[in-house]
């Protein structure tokens, strides 16, 4: 729509015509409201004038619910079998198009396929029904069920068949239903299949068996599709033709008139990629690289990220060490090798852990002591290569560990001195297993070496071998990632017959610890091949339509070989062109994606994985198959990608409006005429574009579909309406990329700006309840006006996680979120950008979401105070002290949205009113704090208890220390709390040890290694450490330790969070990595300390502000983790004398 605006000479707005050249009845109305003379007035005016311009827009999704629910009022008898779809599914409906709405007649299509909600609005036109029915065909309807009728036969006229129908039932009869006018009509289901070519039988049910009915009905759904041009658009030959014709050259209309040169920098690195990439690149990747600007440079900056984090490795090599391994390979006669460093793959690892937690013990195995046989023996001789070129290893007699797992120290100990201290078996792993000794586990036998009078162990022996030429020569940490490295840089020294014994010792030990946080049982039994394949496999990168496949062979060769890639593209031109200049490691297969299909009497048949890929990606391939985004992801996630791996796709996405688009593609075309000529444009358009066009998607749409399948989805290159998106379940993996990447891709192609990516928060299969009833959402639980339970439903029903007070009092910051998600002027649903959470306000369009803005923005500085929130690229941040930049940005699709913008901000402008309240809090209260706690404690299903209760219920088995004022049970998942009572010391202390518990091990293990060093672990270790070996008896003094050290952690952390009740200007989350990196900043200087310290503090950050509840679920407390931890009356921890011994031993 167009617009006149005149002005007065101020500047102020004097007139607005709108396109037909009248006076603009949303300015005139706003231009009557009274001058303001109070606060409340001015509010008032603001409701006002979000109101008439929420009227003004005429939504087509609030055209569909006034127009249905007038004609439901007015004729109920016509309309008695007519379901209004709910406003959630209608106002989806028109976000991707799918509401129909031709010469008085409107419908709906469902992205399954399914028509629904079909009624007249204006009677003056007819015939509008089937046509109706032929758009939403069009739109992808394939199947409907309705009452047996007039519009069953309308249905059947237009390609519809009844496939089976249920008697019926006046239990569920429509409440307008009049038996003596409307009958008793059966409810048919019916599918599309105009020429009758599926073989089906039509089947009735009785009453109570609709679902049986429809399950029967969309049994024939998969066969009706492929005979449904919708769901078989553009896989004729026109796309493949179109493909050929480029990459065979035959003839000149795609090719560009110079080379393509490049718009963006390149790093050092990613130099070196495109040197690679430029080598394999033909006509196809010059054709794309040509007509979609900055296309060639993301494939190289992509690839250049991918090679990086999927090599892991070493940071460098010891070159004495180096030529000590090489000599002894080339003594021993032993082939030479080349280590494959690859990312730690999760699920394999929880495989490898419960393998060896339900595999028989089976030491007398003689495969296995053959092996072993041959693992000692080796190891001795590599002791003795280290020997003769100068290197001594000793054993370490002091307290706790020498190096702690600082893998720096050992490095230097042993680089500058040649020298190595070893912890003997018996102080690294506690007492032996009971039955374990040299008679049946070969690794306690004597290696015949005595050093400093200790009889040296081969077991010892070979983890000191193993430090220096595992961990020490290639530079390996000792976390999860590193230890896997050391055993890869190991593993070429030894044997074919010593590999299944180093495997087990420390392949499999290393996956137990990874999964458990304990260390594994001692077993010996024979190792599947399968196991050392997969782990001994290189990284996997499959490339879903790579046509030439530049891109997957210049990451394959950057990587030496050491990634593996697939090129997976049905076209026979494309493959030609990829194995006329190969790269071992990277494969073509001549295959489709999804399904098969058939072109020039050629079946290209679908492509079933045989193994799942680390990396899968995907570019502007889905475009020419069909719109439907959300089975294409289904299959990637089920069938293609590892646990932990990462999808990258690049698509040409549709915007909000077609405005922008044509700008977007307006800008686009300016840098295809540099390549091309006009002539040659126009032909491309006419020939593949608009079947391209056809087959694309909404980009919010596809962002939904790829966050229904990933946790984790973020944009990473944006040119105009070319988009590109990483998505993962592991947010270390995309932080990894996006850093490996130097941040977002971007050049100036679009007409709108780019608001940095941010993810939205969503609480998974959430469901709300209040007053009994159950509902989908916490808006509509606020509709009862009593406290929401929010919680999951389970088989045995609804289980309540915590239970949010109903609060709408918009003084208070709970109570006006509540409100405003009540009035449905805030969303929801939270959005985070840069790990930190932001609400966003709720609209179906970018007017309708800035309008809201404005008015949470007057309501905010109204009842909240200016200070209380800040704005950015849209987003509202309640909790301001971190001030993240504020560049806001609006992108106006039309010119009436911009003067709705210029009359809001003038009301205010005018009336020179300044809403701000000096009194709004700025910090977390301690009430806040002590009901995130607990709602954290509700989600990690721990149960709080009052000790009285706790003793009953467990203490027959535990004994409870008689000066403990709280207490956590991690196998049970129990907090309890003296007398009952929950004080906000105890609390924190107790949900600090849960949360240490869920996670990950390289989170905690340099500082639990290191933690020794610290006041409150000489404040609190020599008390603890008593109270764990009386309590678990069984325990060994390793395990006792790693309580005492988790113990000293959950109390550092606690601190670090009851800080934040002081009134700084500081962010909660900056103050608490403040405390604990200040309080070992003096003793430590180790910087991945530091590192991982925020690493945990980031964890916690993500538990309190985002409520990950997810990520809680994911990383639950193992079941096998037997054991109690307690926080003590301070005069205990203080009272160190005998009796206080003498009453903890008695108690238990």
């Amino acid at each position: 729509m167009s617009c006149q605006v005149t002005y007065n000479k101020d500047g102020s707005i004097k007139k607005v015509l709108d396109s037909n050249g009248n006076e603009s009845k949303l300015f005139i109305a706003i231009s009557k409201l009274p001058v303001v003379k109070s606060l409340q007035e001015a509010l008032d005016i603001y409701k006002q004038t979000y109101k008439f311009a929420k009227k003004k827009q005429n939504s087509l999704s609030e055209l569909y619910l006034d127009r249905a629910n007038r004609v439901k009022k007015t004729n109920p008898s016509q309309y008695w079998s007519f379901d209004i779809p709910s406003e959630s599914i209608v106002t989806k409906a028109e976000q991707q198009g799918r509401i129909v709405d031709i010469k008085g007649t409107m419908g709906i299509v469902t992205p399954e396929g399914t028509l629904i909600g079909m009624f007249k609005y204006d009677d003056s036109f007819k015939g509008a029904s089937s046509d109706v029915q032929k758009a939403r065909v069009e739109l992808g309807g394939i199947k409907l069920d309705n009452y047996d009728g007039y519009l069953t036969k309308l249905y059947e006229k237009n390609g519809f068949r009844v496939v089976s129908r249920v008697a019926f039932n006046e239990d569920y009869a429509p409440e307008s239903w009049n038996r003596g006018t409307h009958g008793t009509p059966d409810v048919v289901f019916m599918i599309y299949d105009p020429n009758k070519e599926l073989d089906i039988e039509e089947k009735s049910f009785d009453k109570n068996s609709i679902e049986n009915a429809e399950k029967y009905r969309d049994s024939f759904v998969e066969e009706a599709k492929k005979l449904h041009p919708y769901y078989n658009q553009n896989k004729s030959a026109d796309t493949q033709d179109f493909f050929s014709d480029v990459v065979t050259v035959k003839s000149d209309k795609f090719k560009p008139n110079k080379p393509w040169t490049s718009l963006l920098n390149f790093t050092e690195l990613e130099e070196k990629f495109k040197t690679v990439y430029d080598k394999y690149t033909g006509l196809f990747d010059e054709h794309i690289a040509t007509s979609i600007p900055t296309f060639r440079e993301t494939q190289i900056k992509v690839g250049s990220a991918i090679t990086n984090i999927l090599n892991p490795t070493p940071k460098g090599f010891d070159e004495n060490l180096v030529k000590i391994k090489n000599n002894y390979i080339k003594k021993q006669g032993i082939e030479e090798k080349d280590p494959s460093y690859t990312l730690v793959d999760k699920s394999l690892f929880k495989e490898l852990a419960k393998y060896h937690k339900e595999t028989q013990d089976d030491r007398g195995n003689s495969l296995m002591r053959e092996s072993y046989k041959a693992f000692l023996y080796e190891t001795k001789k590599q002791y003795e290569a280290l020997v003769e070129a100068g290197y001594t290893i000793e054993p370490w007699l002091g307290e706790g560990e020498p190096y702690g797992v600082d893998s720096n120290t050992v490095r230097k100990d042993v680089i500058n001195n040649k020298h190595l201290y070893y912890l003997r078996s018996r102080s690294a792993t506690g007492e032996n297993n009971e039955g374990d000794s040299a008679d049946n586990y070969m690794p306690f036998e004597s290696t015949g070496i005595e050093i400093n009078g200790d009889d040296v162990l081969f077991n010892d022996l070979f983890r000191a071998v193993h430090d220096i030429m595992g961990h020490v020569m290639a530079y390996n940490t000792f976390s999860t990632q590193g230890e896997l490295n050391a055993y890869k840089t190991h593993s070429p020294m030894y044997s074919d017959k010593a590999q299944k014994a180093l495997f087990l010792e420390t392949v499999m030990y290393n996956a137990w610890y990874s999964e458990n946080k304990t260390y594994a049982p001692r077993k010996i039994y024979d190792i599947p091949k399968s196991f050392l394949d997969r782990i001994n496999s290189k990284p996997l990168v499959y490339d879903i339509g790579g046509s030439e496949g530049g891109f997957v062979k210049a990451i394959t060769e950057s990587s030496r070989g050491d990634i593996r890639s697939v090129n997976l593209d049905p076209n026979p031109d494309m493959k030609k062109v990829h194995e006329k200049n190969p790269v071992e490691g990277s494969t073509f297969i001549q295959e489709a994606f999804y399904e098969s299909f058939e072109d020039d009497g050629v079946v290209y048949e679908k492509h079933i994985p045989k193994e799942k890929a680390d990396v899968v990606h995907e570019s502007m391939v889905f475009q020419f198959i069909t719109p439907n985004r959300a089975e294409f992801l289904k299959e990637i996630k089920e069938n293609y990608i590892k646990e932990n791996g990462i999808f990258l796709t690049e698509e040409k996405l549709i915007p909000e409006t077609e405005k922008e688009w044509l700008a977007n593609e307006s800008i686009k075309n300016n840098y295809k005429s540099e390549y091309y000529s006009q002539d040659q444009l126009q032909q491309k358009s006419e020939e593949i574009l608009v079947g391209m066009k056809k087959n694309q998607t909404l980009e919010v749409e596809y962002v939904e579909d790829l966050k229904n399948n990933f946790k984790h989805v973020v944009k990473y290159w944006d040119a105009g309406n070319f988009k590109g998106y990483a998505a993962s379940d592991s947010k270390d993996i995309i932080d990894n990329f996006i850093k490996n990447l130097g941040g977002k891709i971007e050049y100036n192609f679009s007409t709108k700006k780019s608001s940095t990516a941010y993810a939205i928060i969503r609480e998974p299969n959430l469901s709300f309840k209040s007053d009994d009833k159950t509902f989908l959402s916490y808006r509509e639980a606020l509709s009862t006006g009593s406290d929401v339970e929010i919680g999951i439903e389970t088989p045995s029903g609804f289980k309540s996680l915590i239970t949010a007070p109903f609060n709408i009092n918009p003084e208070t910051q709970q109570g006006f979120i509540n409100l405003y998600i009540k009035e449905g002027i805030l969303s929801e649903e939270k959005a985070t950008y840069k790990g930190k959470p932001y609400y966003i306000p709720k609209g179906i369009n970018t007017l309708d979401k800035k309008v809201n803005l404005e008015i949470l923005e007057s309501d905010m500085s109204a009842h909240l105070g200016r200070d209380s929130y800040n704005v950015v690229e849209g987003m509202i941040d309640l909790n301001p002290n971190e001030i993240l930049p504020s560049n806001i940005y609006y992108s106006y699709n039309n010119n009436e949205q911009k003067i709705v913008n210029d009359l809001v901000k003038e009301i205010i402008q005018s009336k020179k009113l300044t809403l701000t309240n000096s009194g709004a809090p700025n910090k977390i209260q301690e009430q806040e704090l002590q009901l995130k706690l607990m709602g954290l404690l509700n989600k990690m299903g721990v149960s709080t208890m009052s000790m009285t209760e706790y003793v009953k219920k467990y203490g027959d088995k535990n004994g409870v220390n008689p000066s403990a004022t709280a207490l956590a049970d991690i196998a049970n998942r129990v907090v309890a709390f003296k007398e009952g009572f929950i004080g906000l010391d105890s609390l924190t202390e107790e949900v600090m040890h849960f949360i240490v518990e869920t996670l990950p091990e390289e989170m905690t293990v340099n500082i639990l290694r290191n933690i020794h060093k610290t006041t409150e672990y000489a404040e609190y270790a020599s008390i603890y450490r008593d109270i764990y070996k009386k309590a678990n008896p069984t325990l060994e003094e390793q395990e006792v330790e790693e309580l005492v050290r988790k113990e000293v952690l959950g109390k550092i952390l606690k601190n670090s969070t009851l800080d934040n009740l002081n009134p700084k200007q500081k962010n909660f989350f900056q103050k608490a990595l403040e405390f604990i990196v200040n309080f070992f900043d003096n003793i430590l200087s180790n910087s991945s300390i530091k590192s991982d310290l925020k690493v945990i503090n980031d964890r916690i950050e993500e538990m309190f502000v985002q409520d990950n509840l997810q990520d809680i679920l994911d990383n639950n407390v193992p079941s096998n983790k037997s054991f109690v931890m307690y926080q003590l009356d301070s005069s205990a921890t203080n009272d160190k004398d005998l009796n206080l011994l003498r009453a903890i031993n008695k108690s238990l």
